[in-house]
Parts: structure tokens; sequence; C-alpha cells
């Protein structure tokens, strides 16, 4: 059975990347940094739902109520609109208005400086911080929009359930959502037992 991780990694490697990623990084380069993102959105996006090795703990309380599958793809559509995962601001480079992380992120009330200063970075740790402050913002605008595009322009505004720009976001979305569906249907049917190759059935003892 393929796993969320792989259908991000997946997903992350077929969008368009950022011009400059051409000749800022190598194709192995490339494939390495985009896995430590899709590492990070599956981690991310497991803790934010207290799945497996967070559940039961009480370092964990849920922020996200959908399914993890939809957090992901959130995850890779606002930080493919936000910074096109480009390994510059990805590394630490600040984008508009100084915000950081591919996710572009600024600090404030539910991110206090100092933790937001620690977010930037190529590596597991710093990117996996990233992707959950990005979970725990996405999750405030659902809890506070109650839908996708409401959550997608607070995300972008951080102030109004209604933005010009989410129905692109939204798009963007829609698409990852089901191509993800769809990866993973083809994962099953792959693993699914070809006709008459299931188990063979034991033969009566005795006559017949």
């Amino acid at each position: 059975m393929i796993g969320l991780r792989e259908v991000v990694l997946g997903l992350l490697l077929h969008l368009p990347p950022w011009y400059g990623d051409a000749t800022a990084e190598t194709p192995v380069q490339r494939q390495d940094r985009i896995g430590v993102i899709a590492q990070a959105i599956d981690d991310a996006s497991l803790r934010a739902v207290c799945g497996e090795d967070w559940a039961g703990s009480d370092l964990c309380t849920p922020v996200w109520f959908g399914e993890r599958v939809d957090l992901a793809m959130l995850l890779v559509t606002l930080g493919w609109w936000e910074s096109r995962f480009a390994r510059y601001v990805h590394a630490g480079a600040p984008g508009a208005g100084g915000a950081l992380t591919p996710w572009q992120l600024e600090h404030g009330e539910h991110l206090p400086w100092q933790r937001w200063r620690a977010l930037p970075g190529l590596k597991v740790v710093p990117t996996t911080e990233a992707a959950w402050e990005a979970s725990r913002a996405i999750s405030l605008g659902m809890g506070h929009c109650g839908t996708v595009r409401g959550a997608i322009s607070l995300y972008a505004t951080g102030q109004s359930c209604s933005w010009s720009g989410a129905d692109r976001r939204l798009r963007t979305y829609v698409h990852l959502r089901s191509r993800a569906e769809q990866l993973r249907h083809a994962a099953r049917v792959r693993h699914l037992p070809s006709p008459g190759h299931g188990p063979a059935k034991a033969r009566r003892r005795g006559g017949g």
C-alpha cells in the first residue's frame, strides 16, 4: 500500500518548480530536498490529527478534524502558491513582507518571534516544524471560516475568510486531492491478487 508520504512526494515532484531551481540544484539534490518536504508534510499532518505514534500522547492535541490527506494536500497547495517551494526560500531567504519558510509564515500572536526565527532551513527538523506551524495556521482558518476556501483566504490575508485569489488556490487543492486519491486507488489495485491466483483451497480428505 502506498503511504501518504509517497503520494505527497510524487505530487510535489510533478508540480512546476521555481525557474531558478534549475540552476540552483541538480536533479538528485532536488529529489532529496523535495523528499524532505514530503516527509515534513507527512509528519506534520500526522501530528495534527494525533495519529499513530501521537495517538494517546499527552503531548498531542489534535488541531485538524478532517481527513489527514486533506490537510496534506492543503500544505502542498499553500507551499506551492506561496513560494513554489523554491530552494532559496526553503533555505531561509525572506519573502514578501519578511515571511519565512516555503509556507511564508509570519510571526505574531500565534507564532512568537523566537520560534518563527528557528523555522527556516533545508534539514528535516526545521522543515517539519515549519509544516507544523502551517498546519496550525490553516487549521485555525478552517475552524474560524468553516470552508477550505475561507481557510485559504484567511491564511493568505490574515484578516478575512473571503479573498479574490482564493479560487485559484482552491482549484489547485481540488486537483491535488483528486490526484492523491487516484494514486492511492491505483496502488490498491496493483496489490490485489490476480483472478485465479487467490489462496489455494484445501483438498477434502477421502473420496471426491
